[in-house]
């Protein structure tokens, strides 16, 4: 009998939850009395006969791969097939033992490696490739031959005919009766957070190449652990008195005041309003006057980049037509604003981002054009966002840093304000600081970029990420950066920028893929999501935001057991706190100030020793008053 592997959610610091895939089953098998079936990258099992004691399989449960290609059962050899997209291979027996051939996965081959189908036959799979057929011996767990055919005279690109254990109509029934809970998507180029509200879709985004399930939005209530889908077909039935159809989500914006009500904004239909999983209100060119469209014959009205005021001003980009800056106010009416410079794009993206650790509140603008240049905006609205006479704005298309060099990216993928005020902008070059947005907004395209120390006594520096792919960035409560890349996975940065604290691949961690396509953060739990080409998976990190006060002061782990090697966690902490930790002769090993509610030590004191066993206090004090808190840990060795 199989041994259960059951799924894991984070529950402390550094653990990672996998979400899984709600799409339709594409494939199902019988094997030791067990119904394994594969939804999008998602591997489920359930009991034959109950369909209970439901098993998710992940990368966290003891798999090697993270994109499922297909399954397959050798009732001779006893063992479940997985076949990954990369020619990587895992087998799973009767006992529930994982092992891994990773063979052809590691293997350089000239020509078209990718897989077309696989099948079995008397204990052996038979996989066809691009250049002929790779076989191997299920029980023996290896590769046996290559055979370079041309493989077009095989109809299904196998050797006999592929045959599952799981009929087409039972696939159906499960699909109705045994739905995943999980994400509509496995390319979400989208994810906004707020208050227990995680909104993701599968956009029309130009850095995925997963395109099969547009217009796809998620929601998922992060406290009751249920997700639910709205798919294209039950929009476009809102649209049947004109000619243009649902083409795919572009943004969305979660209502600051009600999380339960947020605006999605798509490439073709407008906005739409929903409160929770019900359509609301649509507003597009054919009903309102106040937006404009694209294609006048079918009324196509194109939304990019979105974002809302506390005050209920929802500011948008209105897509591919002149005066592109839209608001919509708290009574529903739709202004118009010209952006200097900015010019029109055709079938382009935008990235809108409203400033609020600075007093102007600029609005930045990032015009993605995927088959040429980019350009950046500034647009100030004086305070006054129903007046326009007091605005202004200014636009960009190259960078130029403190040393004089000049930047043309081809795009300009996101841009994020840190607690400092200063603007993070993600390109394809790399990361760009922009310190002052008032300096900024007087010298339109001037920008930092942050230098790494060599450290060699060579005093040189080297730029961070240098023309690294960069598509997004969260800023964290202790002001560090995350940053998603295109081929690197993510990087997770100090607040300046100077050290790296980790860098999460697909090698190293659960991530499907290093193709990072957008990230989302809760400042309560700490709890990172990352959507990548391939799947959404989440991070529980230790940035979270600054207490009321100290009742709630804790440390994790608490006691250090010797078999740990991790830093030890302190929360429950006030913002900007002075933390103050001593031995039991009250002597101070080492003192720091949080930029948020938390903060993470490594156990070695300011000597540069790892602190030896015994009992230590925690002394905590906010800044702004008298009032301190005292706490203790255990370390044993």
């Amino acid at each position: 009998m199989i041994a259960s592997l059951s799924s894991i959610c984070a529950s402390a610091i550094g653990e990672w939850t996998v979400f899984p895939s709600s799409a339709n089953y594409r494939r199902g098998e019988i094997f030791d009395n067990r119904i394994f079936l594969l939804s999008g990258n998602t591997l489920f099992s359930f009991d034959e006969q109950k369909l209970d004691d439901k098993r998710q399989y992940s990368r966290l449960t003891g798999l090697n791969g993270s994109r499922i290609f297909d399954i397959i059962v050798s009732e001779l050899a006893q063992r479940l097939v997985i076949v990954y997209t990369d020619g990587n291979i895992d087998f799973i027996d009767t006992e529930g033992r994982v092992s891994n051939l990773p063979d052809y996965a590691n293997k350089t081959v000239i020509g078209d490696r990718s897989i077309i189908s696989i099948s079995e036959r008397d204990g052996k799979l038979y996989i066809s490739t691009g250049f002929g057929f790779l076989i191997v011996n299920i029980a023996k767990e290896e590769f046996e031959d290559t055979l370079y055919y041309d493989i077009s005279e095989y109809k299904d690109g196998t050797y006999g005919y592929r045959t599952s254990s799981v009929s087409e109509q039972r696939l159906a029934e499960l699909n109705a009766s045994a739905k995943a809970n999980g994400v509509g998507s496995t390319s979400n180029g989208t994810l906004v957070y707020r208050d227990g509200v995680l909104l993701t879709a599968n956009t029309e985004d130009y850095r995925s190449s997963v395109f099969n399930e547009h217009g796809i939005l998620s929601v998922y209530d992060t406290y009751e652990d249920q997700w639910d889908i709205v798919r294209a077909s039950e929009i476009n039935h809102l649209f049947t008195d004109h000619t243009a159809w649902f083409q795919g989500v572009t943004s969305l914006v979660i209502d600051p005041r009600d999380n339960s009500h947020y605006y999605v904004g798509t490439f073709s239909l407008g906005i739409i309003e929903f409160n929770g999983t019900e359509l609301g209100k649509y507003y597009n060119a054919f009903n309102n006057p106040g937006l404009n469209c694209i294609i006048p014959e079918t009324y196509t009205t194109r939304i990019g980049g979105m974002t809302m005021n506390d005050d209920g001003y929802l500011w948008f980009m209105n897509t591919s037509v002149t005066r592109p800056l839209r608001c919509m106010t708290p009574s529903g009416n739709i202004l118009s604003f010209p952006v200097n410079g900015y010019n029109v794009i055709s079938n382009g993206f935008d990235r809108l981002v409203q400033a609020r650790n600075d007093k102007y509140r600029f609005k930045w603008i990032l015009g993605i054009r995927p088959w040429e240049n980019c350009q950046g905006a500034i647009y100030y609205d004086g305070g006054t966002p129903e007046d326009p006479n007091d605005d202004e704005s200014v636009s960009f298309t190259t960078l130029t840093d403190q040393d004089g060099n000049s930047y043309n990216p081809k795009y300009f993928n996101d841009i994020a304000e840190d607690k400092d005020g200063k603007m993070w902008l993600m390109t394809s070059s790399g990361p760009f600081v922009i310190d002052s947005q008032i300096d900024a907004y007087k010298n339109p395209g001037r920008v930092r970029r942050v230098k790494i120390p060599r450290n060699d006594g060579s005093n040189y520096a080297d730029y961070l990420l240098a023309n690294v792919d960069c598509s997004c960035v969260i800023v964290d409560a202790n002001n560090q950066k995350w940053i998603g890349t295109t081929e690197s996975g993510i990087y997770h940065l100090s607040a300046d920028g100077l050290t790296q604290i980790d860098n999460f691949t697909s090698e190293n961690s659960p991530l499907p893929s290093n193709n990072i396509l957008a990230l989302a953060y809760d400042d309560v739990s700490g709890t990172i999501y990352i959507s990548c080409e391939g799947g959404c998976v989440s991070y529980l990190s230790d940035a979270v935001r600054g207490a009321q006060d100290y009742s709630g002061i804790k440390c994790y782990p608490n006691p250090v057991r010797p078999e740990y090697s991790g830093a030890l966690h302190i929360s429950g902490l006030k913002e900007n706190s002075k933390v103050k930790i001593c031995d039991i002769n009250n002597r101070t090993i080492y003192s720091t100030i949080s930029q948020g509610g938390s903060i993470s030590w490594d156990l070695v004191s300011d000597s540069g020793e790892r602190i030896s066993a015994g009992v230590y206090f925690v002394y905590a004090s906010s800044q702004s008053d008298k009032g301190s808190k005292v706490t203790k840990f255990l370390v044993i060795n």
